[in-house]
């Protein structure tokens, strides 16, 4: 007599392995399509040449800013994508 032979749960355990690492192979594949897809893109925030540097200059003028609260938002939006994209870090945000 040959044991070897898969029984059905064995069968099922060896698809259920398998699916999965189908799954996380689409996933790993697909998340870096889907990032070059769905992140947005600054190139103009990309080519700051001193990104800290204007970043803290921008907080500066913020800070002593006596326009709209739209125009105040807005440069806060612009600082927060900065920080964003360069990895940045600036204390008093």
């Amino acid at each position: 007599r040959n044991h070897s032979r898969r029984t059905r749960a064995r069968k099922r355990k060896e698809e259920k392995i398998d699916k999965a690492l189908k799954k996380a192979q689409r996933l790993k594949n697909g998340t870096a399509e889907a990032k070059r897809i769905a992140a947005p893109r600054f190139p103009a925030i990309e080519l700051i040449n001193d990104p800290q540097g204007f970043a803290e200059r921008l907080f500066k003028k913020l800070k002593s800013s006596t326009e709209s609260f739209d125009v105040r938002l807005s440069m806060m939006n612009l600082i927060s994508r900065v920080l964003g994209f360069h990895k940045l870090l600036l204390l008093p945000y």
